[in-house]
């Protein structure tokens, strides 16, 4: 069996996070349902995260977005630029919070509830990367050079 792979480069406009979750779809047909599920969903996770927060530089004019399928493993990868350091070094923290944690699930509760509590709550607390890994099943990574960051989620067919 063909491994599915697909590579799009995107402009940052809401509208294609749809097509490209379609796409994803599309590819892991005939996977299991829950796998095939979220697979699209951290795509759809990672393509509004690098909408949201993107920023077009020269290395990095557009979002690009690859899923790769092999030997059991699925990668799922945003590339876009970023002026804002800051703002990378927050995603970092977030994902060595995740990859510390013995419970996601429970900072995806936490960032839910932060949400929700109107003297707290606010955007770009995490919440979709909390979902990746916790409803998910996926592990993050990241890295960031020269005004480009990349953001890889992985996960296990089983």
């Amino acid at each position: 069996m063909t491994e599915p792979a697909l590579s799009v480069s995107i402009e940052p406009i809401w509208g294609t996070i749809r097509q490209v979750r379609g796409k994803v779809g599309a590819l892991l047909t005939g996977y299991p349902s829950e796998f095939r599920s979220a697979a699209m969903m951290a795509a759809s996770e990672l393509l509004e995260n690098a909408v949201k927060y993107g920023d077009g530089v020269p290395q990095a004019p557009q979002i690009l977005f690859t899923l790769g399928l092999s030997d059991g493993v699925l990668q799922l990868r945003t590339v876009n630029g970023s002026h804002d350091a800051q703002n990378v070094e927050r995603l970092q923290a977030r994902l060595d919070r995740l990859a510390a944690s013995k419970d996601p699930a429970e900072l995806y509760l936490d960032a839910i509830r932060a949400m929700l509590t109107p003297a707290t709550g606010q955007a770009g607390n995490g919440l979709g990367l909390y979902r990746i890994v916790a409803e998910g099943g996926f592990a993050l990574s990241c890295q960031y050079v020269d005004h480009v960051v990349g953001v890889l989620a992985t996960r296990r067919i089983g």
